[in-house]
């Protein structure tokens, strides 16, 4: 029983704390509009970004010592354990299960992060400092492989939103928050449902 409470936390965590962090980002987003709202534009995407990565490697951690204790708890897996095994094997274990998936997470956040970024610096007003920290944000909150499929929709949307801009304003410019907004919401919505439509549902652990 104990494990089945332990599981189900293990389940929906993640996913009421990515909720909490989504509510979070659309309160930062709206707080420039609605004064009622002004308390939270002390909590920027670069600090959330920080929190993030920090709440997901404590996660990843607490997952470790549950599995350790898992395994130890079970006359069969505890030989998966010292003194019958390696501590590199239970290492390499965690780090596979545990770590791999938020370590790519990482990188590939801080790739397209960086080619954004590279990108602004050639066209004087492309996207704010503000929109590359949420940026980065949402595409640590997404996550791999759902960032395969939010980053093309972001690129979509934003040439669609740069085409609307030109005829009806005569004007070029973006608004990137309400798009990587808009994008991180269809994103957790039909991402899964997509990449598994052209193939891709092997990248899901």
């Amino acid at each position: 029983m104990l494990y089945f409470f332990l599981n189900q936390f293990l389940v929906y965590c993640p996913l009421i704390f990515s909720g909490i962090i989504l509510v979070l980002i659309i309160l930062i987003y709206l707080s420039d509009f609605y004064k009622k709202l002004k308390i939270f534009q002390k909590i920027s995407f670069k600090k959330l970004a920080w929190f993030l990565i920090g709440a997901t490697l404590i996660f990843d951690f607490g997952l470790v010592l549950v599995q350790y204790f898992v395994w130890q708890s079970n006359n069969f897996s505890s030989f998966f354990l010292p003194p019958y095994q390696p501590w590199s094997y239970f290492l390499s274990y965690s780090f596979f299960h545990f770590f791999l998936a938020d370590i790519v997470s990482l990188f590939l956040a801080l790739f397209f992060y960086s080619i954004f970024k590279v990108f602004g610096k050639y066209k004087a007003q492309f996207i704010s400092d503000r929109e590359l920290d949420l940026l980065f944000l949402a595409s640590l909150l997404i996550a791999s492989p759902k960032i395969l499929f939010f980053i093309p929709l972001l690129l979509f949307l934003g040439v669609l939103s740069s085409l609307f801009n030109f005829l009806v304003f005569k004007k070029m410019s973006i608004s990137w928050q309400r798009l990587i907004i808009l994008a991180l919401l269809l994103s957790f919505l039909g991402a899964g449902y997509f990449l598994k439509l052209i193939g891709l549902g092997t990248l899901f652990i």
